[in-house]
């Protein structure tokens, strides 16, 4: 569900439209809210997880939220680093040292990491049901980062 960088090209196009188009090709667009008091038009894979994440954000958020748990009460740094391994590992389809590879590190830091990270989750990564609720999760907050904050502070497109 990653969410790409509009080109200038579509751009131009909206900022001449009257009216916004839900799609740019055949991948739809969608108003997310960003940094406090903004929002930005990102256009979306057109996948069916897309769709469900974003057609209500508040149930996202708190899926979002019951999901990676604790880990969104670690430092910044730390969160981050286990979001980013995580997202490396569910791309590379489990594989540490492929998702060791694209981070530039040892598979068994990913190890670690991951496990690191399973210690947080409701459930061991060996689970598919835990997998899945992971890559929702990691798909949620590429696609609107804001869904990281505290449940009560998202604020809608």
């Amino acid at each position: 569900m990653a969410a790409g960088p509009l080109n200038s090209l579509t751009v131009r196009a909206l900022s001449r439209s009257e009216r916004w188009p839900s799609t740019v090709g055949s991948r739809p667009l969608a108003v997310v809210p960003c940094r406090p008091g903004t929002t930005a038009v990102r256009q979306l894979d057109d996948a069916p997880l897309t769709e469900l994440v974003m057609n209500n954000l508040e149930t996202t958020q708190r899926a979002v939220h019951r999901i990676l748990g604790g880990v969104l009460s670690l430092p910044e740094d730390a969160r981050t680093t286990l979001l980013v391994t995580a997202r490396a590992w569910l791309e590379a389809s489990g594989s540490a040292a492929e998702a060791g590879r694209a981070l530039y590190r040892h598979q068994n830091t990913v190890r670690y990491r991951m496990h690191r990270l399973e210690e947080f989750l409701r459930g061991p990564l060996d689970n598919p049901k835990i997998v899945a609720e992971l890559s929702m999760a990691i798909d949620a907050v590429g696609t609107v980062p804001t869904l990281l904050e505290h449940p009560h502070v998202l604020r809608p497109a």
